[in-house]
């Protein structure tokens, strides 16, 4: 590390699962590093914070002696062994200002943590006991891109040129066939990323099905790829409801795929995840039609709190259509469609906007990150003509009706704003 570094602790409400690995079963915490200007990442399980000198002491071997180690007053990092072992390497001690957090800069690497790990699991359905796996995953993947400040922390911290190749095969929580060392064959289990100190370059790290264990893996390919099915290790049954279609019965002759019916599949493998994240969704308006046909405006007000969506698994949300006066919960999925195809729609020109009688408010800029972004970084409040408002992109109100905005705009001093020039 050639910059000062500052630890950090992560807390989880779920115990994370007993996956093999030492240290992982029942682990409540993560131990958090964060370089200051490189921005390298770096998370060790906790169960205790009596281990923190252990870590950073597995930090040291890993990773190397930072110039600098800057905390937040916790005892465990200021006295005892990590002192100790600040002395032996000569890496300087300096703590933040008490009950003054934004002096620590490290804590806006955990919130990204966190959201990009919530958004996955959210997407992917990880169950909530798989966080610390997603955690570990995200701050891998993390230290292998571009960030912020233009540079990739891996190489800042090895002198390295750094290879994504281990993150370009497989996306995480996929599902994925693995060799069979034992009994040959294969077996179906989960890919959680790559394992950096086993095997060579192309080793990850698989979650199995059958016993929930992360074992190393190098030899694996994707489950779902229909022109080379496994139908011992995933049912026909699989590979048919992709086609809409059923297995025969018990007492009739199995159906045969041909090399035809398998080019005729589509391919799973090309997963289609939603693409917004249940936090982007939250505000945002829709047309929605209702029993009788009619078509109003309706607005996400906010998520389902439920055990479901808790564990990640079925994600609902509760929507207000027209003035408020109907209410309806629908499914994240379902839900992100809808919005995705009406945005598009209403970007191409295809689908009539909704009728609004003014602009009364503006915010922005807003930056990618921020939980108002969604995708704009100007939004203009609107009222309906329902009486309904919402916040809405200003390219899209742009589209449909430039003269309204560009009057507010001239109206607030906006015209020279970069984010308005569009007119």
């Amino acid at each position: 590390m050639t910059n000062l570094l500052i630890p950090s602790v992560i807390f989880s409400e779920t115990p994370a699962h007993d996956d093999g690995i030492p240290g992982h079963g029942g682990c409540m915490m993560l131990q958090f590093f964060g370089g200051v200007d490189s921005k390298f990442l770096a998370g060790y399980p906790l169960c205790s914070e009596t281990d923190i000198p252990v870590v950073y002491q597995d930090f040291l071997c890993n990773v190397g002696a930072p110039l600098g180690l800057k905390s937040d007053n916790a005892k465990a990092e200021i006295y005892g062994k990590v002192l100790d072992l600040n002395r032996l390497y000569c890496v300087k001690d300096k703590q933040s200002e008490a009950y003054y957090e934004h002096q620590n800069s490290v804590e806006r690497m955990i919130q990204d943590v966190k959201r990009i790990s919530n958004s996955i699991m959210d997407r992917m359905a990880v169950p909530a006991k798989f966080l610390l796996l997603t955690m570990l995953f995200v701050i891998g993947l993390s230290n292998c891109l571009v960030n912020v400040n233009g540079i990739i922390p891996q190489s800042v911290v090895t002198g390295e040129v750094t290879d994504v190749s281990p993150y370009l095969s497989f996306h995480f929580w996929q599902e994925v066939f693995y060799e069979d060392s034992k009994h040959g064959g294969e077996l179906l289990g989960r890919w959680c990323g790559p394992a950096p100190k086993k095997g060579d370059f192309l080793t990850y790290w698989i979650l199995t099905n059958d016993t929930e264990q992360l074992i190393a893996r190098s030899n694996v390919r994707a489950a779902k790829d229909p022109m080379f099915p496994n139908c011992r290790a995933r049912p026909l049954d699989s590979f048919l409801a992709i086609r809409g279609e059923r297995a025969a019965p018990p007492n009739q002759p199995p159906i045969l795929f041909s090399a035809a019916d398998r080019l005729g599949l589509p391919d799973p493998t090309a997963l289609e995840v939603p693409k917004f994240s249940p936090d982007e969704l939250l505000g945002l308006s829709f047309l929605r039609k209702t029993d009788t046909g009619k078509c109003f405006r309706a607005k996400i007000i906010r998520k389902i709190l439920d055990r479901d969506a808790q564990d990640h698994q079925a994600i609902k949300f509760l929507i207000s259509i027209g003035d408020g006066e109907l209410e309806e919960i629908i499914s994240y999925n379902e839900l992100s469609d809808i919005v995705e195809q009406q945005h598009q729609a209403e970007e191409d020109g295809e689908l009539d906007t909704w009728a609004y009688e003014s602009i009364l408010d503006h915010e922005g800029p807003l930056r990618p990150g921020m939980p108002q972004y969604k995708g704009s970084a100007y939004k203009v409040l609107i009222e309906w003509a329902d009486g309904s408002k919402t916040w809405e992109p200003i390219n899209l109100i742009g589209k449909t009706d430039k003269f309204t905005l560009a009057a507010y705009a001239k109206e607030h001093d906006l015209l020279d704003t970069p984010g308005w020039k569009f007119f």
